[in-house]
């Protein structure tokens, strides 16, 4: 299934709210009271990885490319190189229409390259959010193994 950077972010979001409810069950569990503190650290974190999440949705507006001004600007073009070189035996001066349509077509292609550099620069963005969350589960990772290690009776492993 296809997302849309929203739609994945809405997931995710959801996705975290979803660990924090069921971090917050574990601590309700006679057996897992001794992770309590664990629990309650990953209810927290989730919790505030939601809302962080929720947030990028605003960064991740990606805007759809506009294309009715091309095809209007290609057929303009079109229409008047054709009514104009009709009426030219001058070949230079043929030649010099061909190069300024051209020119002005290049600054079409210029305005697309442009849109999807904005576009994959708010996707970067995006992507540097989601590493930066990598990187903060990874240090929850850490956590939660020193702390599992304070739990340990001495000499077990």
């Amino acid at each position: 299934m296809a997302m849309t950077p929203q739609q994945v972010i809405d997931l995710v979001a959801a996705f975290e709210k979803n660990l924090a409810a069921f971090y917050k069950d574990l601590q309700l569990k006679p057996h897992l009271k001794p992770l309590e503190k664990i629990c309650r650290f990953m209810e927290k974190h989730s919790d505030i990885h939601a809302e962080m999440i929720a947030n990028y949705r605003s960064d991740a507006q990606i805007p759809e490319l506009q294309v009715n001004p091309l095809a209007t600007l290609h057929d303009r073009l079109k229409k008047n190189l054709k009514k104009e070189l009709a009426s030219t035996d001058d070949l230079n001066e043929v030649a010099r229409k061909l190069s300024q349509a051209e020119e002005i077509i290049g600054l079409a292609y210029a305005k697309i390259a442009e849109h999807y550099a904005d576009v994959s620069d708010t996707y970067r963005m995006i992507a540097n959010k989601f590493n930066s969350l990598a990187e903060d589960e990874r240090q929850h990772s850490d956590y939660i193994h020193q702390e599992n290690e304070h739990l340990k009776p001495a000499g077990n492993s």
